[in-house]
């Protein structure tokens, strides 16, 4: 008799066994360890504002995670703005920005601080210098671009953070901004480069909110200019500037980093560097109404007839672009050459047959200081091809300090790209080591 029961069990456990089925394993649950991570996109290391003007601090924390505490911005040690449990959707990067309005000359100390509920924390720290503003430079000579519309300024906002809507969802989502928005102003209105000049026009009214269910624009992006055509980039802001740096074909994107009292120029990052480029030949995106105000340099020639505009078009031009650096020895060491191997490939659709040049520098990360700068060529690059070129670079100081070598390609703007904002290129980070 047990041995019939026993049986029976056997039969009634394997009938069930067939109807079971496995559960769908779960997705796995991302980790974070170790303290966050904080790169702080501007202010620049020693960058110079004029006092008056807005500072804009945007920063990222990676790493972050779903125990992410609390961020903070800090100005001297004094609490410029805090978040608690900034983090809710569990994301691996939370931006951040908030605005100070800048009033007094001076050194100031901008430092951004993430914590988890452990206490294991990171901050990072960028120093700025606010001097006074200079009275507003009479006009510059325009011989080649059209006059500017020019924009009224906003009122500077008092520094306080504010919370977008949360998003929904779990991991992966849009992770929230600590962010002030000032308010937008109208882009510029596009035009083409005329002979003569015109004078200034009336400033542009503030933008119309955009309706509720407008896409919001993300405001850790830098404020970008995009070329409405054929453009002339010069070294200051006047056609008197002469020749240009080089020029830029339609619909190129740069990032604007200050515009000039009367708005009519804008600053923009080239190749790795400053230039300026006429305000009425772009159109902008982002925080223009923030934006540095800076005279610029004065110029001292007199003009020259304007320089023929490039061509091609963004889907037929160069492209060149920074890719893989490797140093050896890496870390440097003090006083002892290092070969730096640089990758630059054309990622455009149109060849580059004459190749370029090459500048590879030794930068110090805490103040962007330039320690030591050489050169190097490299070749003619089809469409799509890669080219490794090699320079030598030997540092002689600031021993024990973090350092990182930095690659531009196409310095001196003598390709006409496609994409003018995307030529450099940074190797790891390092230590010096040795005495110097």
């Amino acid at each position: 008799m047990r041995w019939c029961i026993a049986r029976l069990l056997l039969v009634l456990l394997a009938a069930a066994g067939c109807n079971l089925s496995t559960p769908p394993a779960a997705s796995p649950t991302p980790t974070f360890g170790g303290p966050p991570r904080i790169s702080i996109a501007s202010p620049l290391p020693e960058q110079v504002f004029l006092a008056g003007t807005v500072v804009i601090v945007q920063a990222q924390v990676e790493n972050a995670g779903p125990d992410l505490a609390r961020v903070s911005v800090l100005l001297d040690d004094a609490l410029l703005g805090e978040e608690l449990d900034p983090n809710p959707t569990a994301a691996a990067q939370v931006p951040l920005m908030i605005d100070w309005p800048s009033t007094t000359a001076g050194r100031y100390e901008f430092t951004v601080s993430a914590e988890r509920r452990d206490g294991t924390a990171s901050r990072e720290t960028v120093r700025i210098t606010v001097v006074e503003a200079a009275q507003p430079a009479e006009p510059a000579a325009v011989d080649d671009e059209p006059a500017p519309p020019t924009a009224a300024s906003a009122p500077s906002p008092s520094p306080t953070i504010s919370r977008p809507p949360a998003a929904s969802g779990g991991a992966g989502t849009a992770p929230p901004i600590i962010t002030l928005l000032p308010t937008p102003t109208a882009a510029s209105d596009a035009a083409s480069e005329p002979s003569q000049p015109s004078e200034p026009s009336e400033q542009n009214a503030p933008a119309e909110p955009p309706p509720a269910n407008a896409t919001v624009p993300n405001p850790f992006a830098p404020p970008m200019a995009k070329v409405i055509t054929g453009a002339n980039v010069r070294s200051g802001p006047s056609t008197l500037f002469s020749p240009p740096l080089g020029s830029t074909a339609a619909d190129a994107e740069f990032e604007i980093l200050a515009v000039t009292p009367n708005r009519d120029w804008y600053k923009i990052r080239y190749g790795g560097e400053s230039a300026w480029i006429y305000a009425d030949l772009v159109t902008t995106t982002g925080n223009v109404a923030g934006l540095i105000v800076d005279p610029g340099p004065q110029p001292t020639a007199t003009p020259l007839p304007p320089t023929p505009l490039p061509t091609a078009t963004a889907a037929s031009a160069v492209n060149l672009i920074v890719g893989r650096i490797v140093t050896n020895p890496h870390p440097l060491v003090c006083g002892t050459s290092s070969e730096v191997q640089v990758t630059i490939r054309n990622d455009g659709a149109a060849d580059a047959p004459d190749g370029g040049l090459i500048r590879v520098q030794a930068i110090l990360v805490s103040s962007g200081a330039v320690l030591e700068t050489t050169q190097t060529a490299f070749p003619a690059l089809a469409a799509g091809e890669s080219r490794v070129s090699s320079a030598f670079i030997t540092v002689n100081s600031n021993s024990g300090e973090e350092q990182v070598i930095r690659a531009v390609v196409d310095f001196n703007a003598q390709v006409a790209e496609s994409n003018e904002n995307d030529n450099m290129g940074n190797d790891q980070p390092y230590y010096l080591s040795g005495d110097c």
